[in-house]
This record gives structure tokens, sequence and C-alpha cells, in this order.
């Protein structure tokens, strides 16, 4: 193959009980001097370098490339893959081909397999059941094109190959490695989940995805009224006369139409999150930032991402196809690897804000430092929601799926303690109890914070129900 390695011939499991035969007839031939048992040795061996020779025949004059139509796509989407498999020369070929996939974010790998038998004098070739024609090429070689879905069940980003070719021979004894250098990367949006339609009463029509104008404190000329200071506040504003009454400095507000610009503040703190695979609360918290931005740019509003992971993402509110497509790649490549935790992130003074956005918070943290962070943004936004992930209920989840069903196994491999648990990269997560998940709730809903909460056991499109229904 052109720029393709070519390892060392390998036996496959009938070669190698072949040459077991071969090795057997021979010292059996030479203890009984039997010319019979060493002419059959010399069979099994002459099988073997015959076997040989064909599989690396099978390999000259043979040239693989992948073509991509793209290197952007949404999980559970299919991505249309063509392999093309060009010989100059028309010989049998019997060919496996193997395919790495690695996911760069989480780490997990895949291998997949095609065969393929091309035949030496027939106008087409077998692919992995079916027939698929040979074409002819301008200079007198022959293609066969493997068109193929590639399909990538979780987000990230992902690594194609090398490709591995293992040719065969007619009998399966032996198979000759090569590896095909070349290596391609795609992309892998988390796949949005779509607003479910609210339907309204009276009339009976279905409200639109257009935000409907509401009143709230904003920058227009009708007053709305009056709140307390808080830091940052523009001075210009100060309501002088309450101010005199009560000692205290307070803030004039005024109402605006909702223009519909969402901010969407992702916790990425590591060691917050638990879960593993579909039961991993990460991917449920990516899933919804992901539905929430993609709902309300395709609705031709403005949205705007901050993430704290290890590299912080700030994507200030615009609108626009551009937009989408850097939000939906942030939340692929995103990791749960910050070191600074979501209270003081909120309060680092480093999230754009507007008094015209609405912002959503996404995290699954139990400290209740949160709330003062949050009434502390509440006044430089228009709203402010708490969307806070009960992370203990998708690992239990995840114990209860994993569980095994003898009862004596099932008690033999029981943790000892619930206290913490290990994650994949050594450091030990503390697992939050329901006490606390519960005393968070209760903190900022005293506080008068406008929180959802999402558990395992709840469907995501009911969550993004109850969370329409309140923006």
């Amino acid at each position: 193959m052109d720029g393709v390695g070519v390892r060392m011939v390998v036996l496959t499991q009938l070669g190698r009980l072949v040459g077991l035969f071969a090795l057997a007839f021979f010292l059996i031939g030479f203890v009984h001097s039997s010319l019979y048992m060493y002419m059959i040795a010399l069979f099994c061996l002459a099988a073997l370098v015959a076997g040989g020779v064909f599989a690396w025949l099978a390999t000259r004059d043979l040239r693989c490339r992948r073509a991509l139509p793209g290197a952007v796509t949404f999980s559970g989407d299919p991505l249309e893959s063509r392999l093309h498999i060009i010989e100059r020369r028309r010989r049998w070929r019997i060919l496996d081909i193997f395919d790495h996939l690695i996911n760069l974010t989480t780490g997990l790998e895949r291998h997949r397999k095609m065969s393929v038998l091309m035949e030496g004098s027939q106008p087409r070739a077998l692919i992995s059941g079916a027939r698929e024609p040979l074409q002819p090429t301008l200079d007198g070689a022959r293609e066969v094109v493997v068109r193929d879905a590639l399909r990538f069940p979780r987000r990230g980003l992902y690594r194609l190959g090398p490709l591995t070719v293992h040719a065969y021979d007619p009998l399966g004894l032996v198979y000759l490695p090569s590896t095909l250098p070349g290596q391609h990367e795609v992309i892998v949006y988390p796949q949005p989940i779509p607003f479910p339609e609210l339907m309204l009463g009276g009339a009976g029509g279905r409200q639109t995805m257009e935000v409907r104008p509401v009143g709230r404190a904003g920058e227009s000329a009708d007053f709305h009224g009056i709140r307390p200071y808080v830091q940052g506040d523009d001075l210009r504003r100060v309501h002088w006369k309450a101010t005199a009454h009560t000692g205290k400095l307070a803030i004039k507000e005024y109402e605006y139409r909702h223009s519909g610009a969402v901010q969407v503040i992702l916790d990425l703190q590591a060691g917050v999150y638990l879960g593993e695979g579909e039961y991993a609360s990460l991917e449920t918290a990516i899933t919804l930032a992901a539905s929430i931005l993609d709902h309300v740019l395709q609705a031709g509003n403005q949205a705007g991402l901050f993430a704290t992971g290890g590299n912080v993402t700030t994507l200030p509110p615009e609108s626009g196809q551009r937009q989408r497509h850097r939000a939906l790649e942030a939340l692929a490549l995103a990791k749960d690897d910050g070191p600074t935790g979501i209270a003081k992130a909120l309060t680092s003074g480093a999230i754009p804000l507007s008094r015209r956005c609405t912002t959503i918070v996404i995290t699954p943290t139990v400290d209740t430092s949160v709330v003062g962070a949050l009434l502390a943004l509440r006044g430089r936004a228009a709203q402010v929601m708490l969307v806070l992930l009960d992370a203990r209920t998708y690992h239990e989840v995840e114990q209860e799926a994993n569980k095994p069903k003898n009862p004596l196994l099932a008690l033999a491999t029981a943790p000892i303690t619930l206290s913490g648990l290990t994650g994949a990269n050594g450091v030990r997560r503390s697992l939050p109890t329901s006490a606390e998940h519960r005393a968070l709730l209760h903190a900022a809903a005293a506080a008068g914070i406008d929180v959802l909460p999402v558990s395992a056991h709840a469907p995501l499109h009911h969550v993004l129900h109850a969370m329409r229904m309140r923006m």
C-alpha cells in the first residue's frame, strides 16, 4: 500500500493449529523415521507459506483513503463516510478493515470492523454481505467505495483512525496487518432537546417561540419600582427621597419589553458531578445548556455562555448561527476540571451580564454560599434562575443498574461506606447528602430565587417544559 506501514505475517487461530500439526508430524516422522509423516508436515508448512505469499500479494498495489463530507455532527446523528479502496492490479483480496475511534474529551475508545472481498475477475466487490461495483479509474486501476454511516453516541472531539487493514489468504491461515497513518478529527455536538410547545388557555392557540413582552426591571422610560442598592449599580439612578427616608441607598428601576436574551452559566468544577456513561450528571447539565442555547438562538434571540472549566469559556450574548456553533462547540469540548466553585465564579466579576438578559445557572453544588452570590447576581440581570442538579441520584441510579442480580455477589461487592467515591482521575469525590441538597433548595426559595430541581428520575423534556413556563 502507498504510505502504509506493513507488519509481519500473523497466524490466525486455524493457522496456529496447522502449524502445531506440522510440528507434531515432523517430530513423529523424526522419531519413527517416517517419510510419510515428513511429507504431511511439509504440506502443512507449504500451506502456511503459500498463505503468507497470498496475503503479501493482497497488500501490493493497494491504496486506501477515507473521505468525510464534514467535521461536525450531533451525537446520535449519522455522519456519512466513504472509504476508497484502489487497486492497480486485479487480484483476489480478502480484507478486514478495522477503524479506531477515540473520544479525546472523555477518553472512550471504540473499534469497528468492515470485511471486503475483491474478486479478481468479477466487476463487483463483496463488502460485509453486499456487493458494490468496482469503478475503473483514469490510470486503469479499479476502485471500490465503501459507504459507511458513522454514529457517535456521546458528544466530544473524536479522532478517527488510523485504519488497520488485515489481508487474509483464501484458507484463512494467515493475515498481514497494515496500517494507514491518515487520521481525521470530528467534533460531535451535544444533541439539543426541543422545548415542548406550551399550550395557552382561552383561545387555545400555541405559544410561538418568540418571547412575549413582559414588564420587568430594565432601561425604558416606564417607572417600575424601587429596590435596595447592589454593588455595581449606576449611582445616577439613586432614588434620593427614598434614600433619605430609610437611610439606605435605593435604586430606581424601569420596565422594558423583554428581548428573550439568555445567559447560561455552567458549573464545571472538578469533583461535583457524579455518574458515568448514560448515568452521568455532567452530560445532563451539558444537554440542558445546549437545549436552552439552541432554542433561544434558533428563535432569533441573543444567547451567551459562561463555563467554569479548566479553560474558562466566555461567550457574550449574541445572536445568529455563528454564535450557535460557537456555543455548541464549547459544550462539546467541555470537561469538569475547573478549580473554582460556582459561588466564587459568580462573584468574580468575569461574567458578562446585562439587565436585559435572563441568567440561568446550571450546577450540582450543595454549597449554600451560592445563594448570596445569586442574590448579588440578581441585581445585575433581568431574571435569575437556578437549575440545581441532584448529583447523588445519578450515582444511585448507576449503582442500581450495575448491581449484580445474585444477592450473595451483591453483598460481597457492596461498598463499605457511602461517604465518598474515587473518580477515574484518582481524585476522591465527596458524595453529597440529600439533606444538603434540600437545605440549599430551601435557602434559595427563602431568598426568593427561582429554583428548578433536576434529578435522574425526571425526564429532561419535563424539566424543559417547567423551565419554559418560568422564563
